[in-house]
C-alpha cells in the first residue's frame, strides 16, 4: 500500500516490486470464457516485469515517445494488457487511450483525433473488435495499426527494467492515461487523468469519515474485489489501477472474452476468495431478479457489493441488500469516485439507494424543480484536498455534474442522504415548453415488468405527446422478430395488455401533459438493440435516433 498519495504510479510499481515482491497484484483467469481452469496470481515483481516488458516493447515498435506523450489508442478484449498498457506507456512516455467498443467507427475516430492519436493497438486474439479496429483505421486514413503481444507473453518473459526516475513534482501534472465521457448526449468527448488526479482520487480514499459514521470505501480498501466494469472503463481503473497501488487492494479479474452478467460473477465466487463486488446497475436488477445467486456469493463469504452508473429499482435493490450489503456512489470518468458515508450501526437495507456523502467533496445541492436538486462541486482550498475534477477542469471552482438528486426525508441527519434522481439531459421538454423527468416512469416499467421487458425508454423531446420505446428480453424480442403480418400485431397487443396497468398508474401520477398512448409504443427489433454507453445504460439521444422514422409515422 503507497504511503502518500502523491506518488506516481509507475514508482509505486517498481518500489512494491522491490520491497514487497511476493505481494499479491491481482488474479487472471487461466481460461479466456469461464473460471473452470483457475487463476493465475500476479504478485508486484510479475507486474513490474510485465509493465518493464510492455514498455520496452511500446518503444521498440513505435520509437522513443520525446517529450510531448504523443497518443496511442487501444481496443482489444477484457483483460489485464489495459492495466500493463497505462503504466508501460507513461514509462515509456506515450499516454493510452481507451476506447469503447461499443461506440461507432465515427464516434472513436473523432474520439482520436482529438488527441491526435498517432497509432492504434489492438490484441493478438481475434474478437469481434478486430472488425471495429478495421473500421476505424479504415475511416481514420494512413493510421498504423500494431498488434500487441498476448498478456501471458509479458507475464511469462523476462524484461531489464525500464528505467523511470521522475519525481511526483517534476511530473504531477504529465498525463496518465485518456478515457472519455460517456457519450449519452452526443460523441463522446476525451478526458485526460493526469497525475494530480490520480493522486487526488488516491486521497479521498484516505479520508476519516466524520464522528458517528463509517466510509463504504473500508469494505473495498485492502480487500480481495471483482469488478465487471469494462476494462476501458474508469470504473475499472479505479480498482484495477488506483485502489490496488494506493490502497492495497488484489484485483480478480474477470475472463477475456465472458459476456459480462450477473452469472459470471457468481460463478467467479465459486473458484477463488472474493470479498466485494463493484457491479454496473444491470448486474444489480440481474441479482435481484434471481436471489438464488446472492445467496450463493454470501454463502462462498463476498461481505459487500458497490454498484455505479446509474439507478436501480427499488425492488431488486432492497431484495439484494436484504441478504447483503449493498451500497452504491455517485462519480464519473471526470469527477472519480465520491466517498460515501453512513451512520454507524447495523446494517439497514433501506439505505441500498441512498448516498451520504462526505463533507470532503464540498457538494452544493441546488434546487432545479420542486424537491429535484442538482449537484454542484464546489472546489476546496489545498488544505482540505482538491477534488479530482479541477484536475480536469482546471479554470472553473465550481463544476456542474449534470446528476439530479431528490433529498431523503427523515429526522436528525447530521449529513443529508440523497438519492440519485437521473440526468438533467435526460429531462423532456416538450413543444409546448412543458418538461417531464422520465426516469423515475422508465425504472418502474421495467421492474413490474421484468419477464417481458429489458429496457423502456419514454421520449417527448420537442414532440406533442410522449413515446414508449420497448425493448423486450432477447427471447421475446427473437420470437417477435420471427413473426409477420396479424400474428405480430396479435403478439404486440398481448404484451402491452400485460405492461398496461404500470403504464396505467404512471399515467395517473404523471403531469396532466404526459400520457403513454398505446398508439404511440415502439417496439424495438431483436438485432437494432437501443444504443448503450460503456457501462450498459441507454444513450437516450442515439437510441431514439435509431428509430426517429418509425416514431415520426406515429404523428
Amino acid at each position: 500500500m503507497a504511503k502518500s498519495p502523491y506518488r506516481l504510479i509507475p514508482n509505486i510499481v517498481d518500489q512494491l516490486a522491490q520491497n514487497e515482491p511476493d505481494k499479491l497484484y491481482a488474479e487472471l483467469p487461466i481460461s479466456f470464457t469461464d473460471f473452470t481452469s483457475g487463476f493465475r496470481p500476479v504478485t508486484y515483481a510479475a507486474l513490474a516485469n510485465a509493465v518493464n516488458g510492455v514498455a520496452w516493447w511500446l518503444t521498440e515498435t513505435l520509437g522513443p515517445a520525446g517529450a510531448n506523450f504523443p497518443t496511442v489508442a487501444y481496443v482489444g478484449p477484457n483483460d489485464m494488457c489495459h492495466n500493463l498498457l497505462i503504466i508501460g506507456a507513461v514509462k515509456a512516455g506515450y499516454k493510452m487511450l481507451f476506447t469503447s467498443p461499443r461506440y461507432s467507427s465515427e464516434a472513436q475516430v473523432r474520439l482520436m483525433k482529438a488527441v491526435d492519436c498517432k497509432a492504434i493497438l489492438t490484441s493478438s486474439i481475434i474478437t469481434p473488435m478486430s472488425e471495429i479496429v478495421k473500421q476505424v483505421a479504415e475511416k481514420h486514413g494512413d493510421i498504423p495499426v500494431y498488434q500487441v503481444p498476448m498478456t501471458t507473453h509479458f507475464l511469462d518473459g523476462e524484461y531489464q527494467h525500464f528505467p523511470y526516475t521522475k519525481s511526483f513534482e517534476e511530473a504531477h501534472d504529465e498525463p496518465l492515461v485518456v478515457l472519455h465521457t460517456s457519450g449519452t448526449t452526443g460523441f463522446p468527448k476525451p478526458v485526460i487523468w493526469t497525475h494530480d488526479w490520480a493522486a487526488s482520487f488516491a486521497f479521498q480514499r484516505y479520508l476519516e469519515p466524520p464522528e458517528g459514521y463509517e466510509s463504504f470505501d473500508s469494505l473495498i480498501l485492502g480487500t480481495r474485489v471483482f469488478s465487471l466494469f469494462p476494462q476501458f472503463h474508469a470504473g475499472h481503473l479505479f480498482m484495477g489501477i488506483l485502489f490496488a497501488l494506493y490502497s492495497g487492494t488484489t484485483v480478480i479479474m474477470p475472463p477475456a472474452l465472458a459476456s459480462p452478467t450477473a452469472e459470471l460473477a457468481v460463478a467467479a465466487s465459486e473458484h477463488t476468495k472474493i470479498d466485494a463486488y463493484t457491479l454496473v446497475p444491470p448486474h444489480i436488477e440481474q441479482l435481484g431478479a434471481n436471489l438464488a445467486m446472492v445467496d450463493t456469493l454470501v454463502k462462498n463469504g463476498v461481505n459487500a457489493i458497490f454498484w455505479a452508473g446509474g439507478p436501480v429499482s427499488q425492488h431488486n435493490a432492497e431484495a439484494v441488500a436484504s441478504l447483503i450489503t449493498l451500497f452504491n456512489t455517485s462519480g464519473s470518468t471526470e469527477m472519480g469516485m465520491w466517498p460515501v458515508i453512513r451512520k454507524s450501526g447495523p446494517w439497514n437495507p433501506t439505505i441500498c439507494r441512498e448516498m451520504c456523502f462526505h463533507p470532503q467533496n464540498n457538494l452544493d445541492f441546488r434546487e432545479q424543480s420542486e424537491g429535484i436538486y442538482s449537484a454542484i462541486v464546489v472546489k476546496n482550498d489545498p488544505e482540505t484536498g482538491v477534488q479530482p475534477v479541477f484536475h480536469y477542469a482546471k479554470e472553473v471552482n465550481e463544476y456542474d455534474t449534470g446528476d439530479l438528486y431528490t433529498p431523503v426525508p427523515g429526522p436528525g441527519n447530521d449529513h443529508r442522504r440523497w438519492r440519485y434522481y437521473g440526468r438533467s439531459d435526460d429531462m423532456q421538454v416538450f413543444a409546448s415548453g412543458l418538461k417531464w423527468h422520465p426516469t423515475v416512469a422508465e425504472r418502474r416499467i421495467v421492474s413490474e415488468n421484468s419477464g417481458l421487458v429489458q429496457e423502456a425508454l419514454l421520449d417527448g423531446f420537442k414532440r406533442t405527446d410522449i413515446v414508449l420505446l420497448l425493448e423486450l428480453v432477447p427471447s421475446l424480442a427473437t420470437e417477435l422478430s420471427a413473426m409477420s403480418g396479424q400474428g405480430q400485431v396479435d403478439k404486440k397487443e398481448r404484451i402491452l395488455d400485460e405492461i398496461w396497468p404500470t403504464i396505467s398508474e404512471i399515467n395517473l401520477s404523471s403531469p396532466s401533459w404526459v400520457e403513454i398512448d398505446r398508439k404511440r409504443v415502439v417496439f424495438c427489433e431483436a438485432g437494432k438493440p437501443l444504443a448503450r454507453t460503456a457501462k450498459g445504460t441507454v444513450q437516450r439521444r442515439q437510441a431514439v435516433a435509431l428509430y426517429e422514422s418509425q416514431i415520426q409515422e406515429m404523428f
